[in-house]
């Protein structure tokens, strides 16, 4: 029994869930949730079509697939990200969000999951005793191109429409799940209704699926003609891969711009200091260090100085004083260099006339 490990995110979950600690999942727990929804899924898409009377039936088959894609994903999407298609799958991985080894053991689970509920509709099959031939019926729900097409449609219409809708379907699952997306909590909703419209139109030019795990389940299954057009329906799925501008988040413009250069003359330019005069006469000395490149070596900032007033501000205004008729002399010129307060408790005896002795 493993214990989850609380974390920030789960690169490999495109859902979050409805708490705010994220929960990041093992690996054979992430497994085993993908094999059970691609074995729900297999189950509802196929077995709908194969036991519904098309008179009687009162939900399309797109439909219960695509309710089906809505309910494996609210299940089990906050375990494994609710992939359930290797077309989603590559798409992750292209885009960041989920390793490669990571990406290679989900389509393994997706694959085994979807093989299990094709078996699990084929053992039915053969129980019913009005259905002679169970892999005939599985040639009814399985997707082909040219004569076993349903209007006959050639290998070059069932291929673009392929790599159209699993285009679509890729780009919506990474946009309705991209982490600044506010409505990420409507992510399986939306990826429901895209997957039941794209299967509508799919089943009406070749059963086309979009997903190359339901594909191989019903190809097995059903006649030797499936297994030699199955090559087309992993081609053109796993071909309508997002490109790699594509981030982890879901967002094609994850990349942040590129700073321009710093150019720096000198050494000393890579710290320098200027005065800032303020508007209530206080002079403020500002260091300004450059941030460091590969080049030069970070070296810490200064310690912030305190605001000094300037001591002239703090002193009294100088008392003004007439010398024009005083001669120059040097106790008068020492006298002026002397402070204030010198000069007051002084004056008069620096300002007397001294004169010689009879």
């Amino acid at each position: 029994m493993t214990t989850p490990v609380p974390v920030h995110r789960d690169p490999a979950s495109g859902l979050t869930a409805g708490s705010g600690a994220e929960i990041r999942h093992g690996l054979v727990s992430r497994l085993a949730a993908e094999a059970f929804g691609s074995l729900f899924i297999v189950v509802a898409g196929l077995g709908v079509p194969l036991f519904s009377i098309p008179q009687s039936s009162p939900l399309p088959a797109a439909l219960a697939a695509g309710l089906a894609v809505t309910a494996a994903m609210l299940a089990f999407g906050y375990v494994s990200g609710g992939h359930f298609n290797p077309a989603v799958t590559v798409g992750h991985a292209v885009a960041g969000r989920i390793r490669l080894g990571d990406a290679a053991a989900y389509i393994g689970a997706q694959l085994v999951g979807a093989l299990l509920g094709a078996l699990a509709l084929f053992g039915i099959l053969r129980t019913l005793p009005g259905i002679q031939d169970s892999r005939t019926a599985f040639d009814t729900v399985t997707a082909g191109f040219g004569e076993h097409s349903i209007i006959q449609a050639p290998l070059a219409g069932v291929l673009l429409l392929e790599v159209l809708g699993a285009a679509i379907l890729v780009a919506v699952f990474l946009g309705t799940t991209a982490r600044n997306n506010v409505n990420k909590t409507a992510a399986a909703v939306a990826v429901g209704l895209a997957f039941a419209v794209l299967l509508q139109l799919g089943l009406s030019v070749g059963n086309a699926p979009f997903n190359p795990a339901r594909a191989t389940a019903s190809a097995v299954f059903s006649s030797s003609w499936s297994l030699e057009q199955l090559w087309l329906f992993w081609v053109a799925p796993l071909a309508a891969r997002p490109s790699p501008g594509w981030s982890s988040a879901g967002s094609p413009s994850r990349m942040l711009p590129l700073r321009a250069p710093m150019r720096l003359h000198s050494k000393a330019a890579l710290r320098t200091t200027r005065p800032m005069r303020l508007r209530n006469s206080m002079t403020l000395r500002i260091s300004t260090t450059t941030m460091p490149t590969s080049r030069t070596k970070s070296r810490p900032c200064p310690p912030r100085q305190p605001l000094r007033p300037s001591l002239h501000r703090l002193m009294p205004p100088r008392t003004s004083r007439t010398t024009a008729t005083r001669p120059r002399n040097s106790s008068t010129e020492s006298a002026a260099s002397w402070p204030d307060w010198a000069t007051a408790c002084c004056g008069s005896f620096l300002n007397c006339r001294w004169q010689p002795l009879a």
